[in-house]
């Protein structure tokens, strides 16, 4: 009987991991504009900021293996001495949210399985979720990103 009441409690409690994640998929859904970037510390040699959108399709994380996702948008390097260069950044692939919706990880599909090694694959900590704005902030290497993205 004991046994019985581990194995029901780790269910309830399994479950409700599951339904923080689902809610904030589906919180997610739409396309969402990035509406603040920030890299900390920049480039020695300069600034880039991101423009661009996400589109998160709708899906229920519990029945399949991450939610599909476009990026669609435009990294721009501002260089010390003035000069800006500009770089097409298109981006498909899957997003999973975990840990009682505390993370967000997008996996590109540009790689396959066998490179997907680290790579293609961005972890972000979820800073703050809202109906219409979403925060998301990775540290690597000693550089944090933070995206800021409002729901169009």
């Amino acid at each position: 009987m004991k046994y019985f009441y581990i194995f029901l409690l780790t269910g309830v409690i399994l479950c409700g991991s599951c339904s923080k994640n689902n809610k904030v998929a589906r919180m997610l859904d739409g396309t969402w504009t990035v509406s603040s970037y920030q890299l900390d510390p920049q480039y020695g040699n300069g600034t880039s900021n991101l423009t661009g959108t996400f589109n998160f399709e709708k899906c229920n994380l519990r029945k399949q293996n991450g939610c599909p996702f476009t990026f669609s948008g435009v990294e721009t390097m501002t260089y010390s001495d003035g000069n800006t260069s500009s770089y097409p950044r298109e981006l498909t692939g899957r997003y999973m949210v975990t840990e009682k919706g505390e993370y967000i990880s997008f996996r590109s599909d540009v790689f396959s399985q066998e490179q997907l090694t680290g790579k293609g694959i961005y972890n972000y900590r979820i800073s703050s979720k809202s109906d219409n704005t979403f925060v998301m902030t990775a540290t690597t290497d000693g550089q944090t990103e933070t995206i800021t993205l409002t729901k169009q």
